[in-house]
């Protein structure tokens, strides 16, 4: 069970210079109820990606979905300007089945002769997405998966890398031998997003959560009572968005890879609010860490 309170913001869209480069992008489609999971080896539910290419006079909008059951009345693509398909989201086209019962379905739109890509409400160039929320939803609007078009990159793959930080023990310490870690991973290619918080003896009997914040200190009040009841010290929180699980903070606030989130400081906290581990989430190799200025937190039981 995990608990979220998170500060919803707004995202805004961003304009497109006339020349726009050639590039791609790939997005993860996230389940609007999909959080964190607990273990290493959570099974996927719903997920997906979104694809935006362009290269010379060629463009692709591409949509690829793997374990979506099948609704009542079949399923269709949606592009709008807020995180809410409520707010004015537009009908693009509806997704096809790719078989009867394994829940794969694919929606693949590209120009000819050099003209704009068909379906997309007139659109030229397909960098004017940018800005723009996918959703999958039903004829009734109920979102199954949505993801946040981002600008495109001339190399996707430059962007993959993996990072792993230790967890330090706070002074005094309440359990004095705990240790953990925060590991990192952003795929270019698959436009994948992993973090991972795995601890280690902390004082047992107790229940324990993750709470991710920019502030520096964790709220005075966590509420860990998801937790496992008999947990023995030791735990892993993962968010995976390879498997339709949202980051922290979420992607209606405009989080859609790892790098998003670095600066952002972890604590391991008791149910009285104790912290016993604590670090930071890193920053990609060769980029900064720009962090950023609410307090709001997310809370991820063990």
């Amino acid at each position: 069970m995990k608990s979220w309170i998170w500060m919803i913001g707004l995202v805004a869209t961003v304009g497109i210079a006339s020349g726009a480069p050639d590039g791609s992008i790939v997005k993860p489609l996230i389940s609007p109820t999909a959080q964190s999971s607990s273990g290493s080896n959570s099974v996927a539910g719903p997920h997906g990606t979104v694809l935006v290419e362009k290269h010379g006079k060629r463009q692709e909008f591409a949509v690829q979905i793997k374990n979506l059951g099948q609704p009542a009345d079949g399923l269709g693509v949606f592009l709008g300007d807020t995180p809410s398909i409520s707010d004015g989201a537009v009908f693009v086209k509806v997704l096809a089945a790719k078989g009867a019962t394994n829940g794969n379905w694919s929606l693949i739109l590209k120009n000819t002769n050099g003209g704009a890509v068909p379906f997309l409400g007139g659109v030229l160039d397909v960098n004017e997405l940018v800005g723009k929320f996918v959703f999958i939803a039903d004829s009734a609007n109920n979102v199954s998966l949505r993801a946040l078009i981002t600008p495109l990159v001339v190399r996707p793959t430059s962007l993959s890398y993996s990072k792993l930080v230790h967890l330090t023990v706070p002074q005094p310490a309440p359990s004095p031998r705990a240790s953990g870690l925060i590991r990192t991973r952003y795929n270019g290619v698959t436009g994948g997003s992993l973090l991972e918080v795995r601890v280690r003896r902390l004082a047992a009997g107790n229940t324990y959560c993750c709470v991710f914040t920019w502030s520096s200190t964790p709220p005075t009040t966590v509420d860990c009572s998801g937790g496992n009841d008999n947990f023995q010290g030791q735990g892993v929180v993962r968010f995976d968005t390879k498997k339709g699980e949202d980051l922290p903070g979420g992607l209606a606030t405009g989080v859609t890879t790892i790098e998003d989130l670095a600066g952002m400081n972890i604590f391991v906290v008791d149910p009285f609010g104790m912290v016993h581990l604590q670090g930071t989430i890193p920053s990609a190799p060769r980029r900064s860490v720009t962090g950023r200025s609410s307090t709001a937190a997310t809370v991820a039981d063990f």
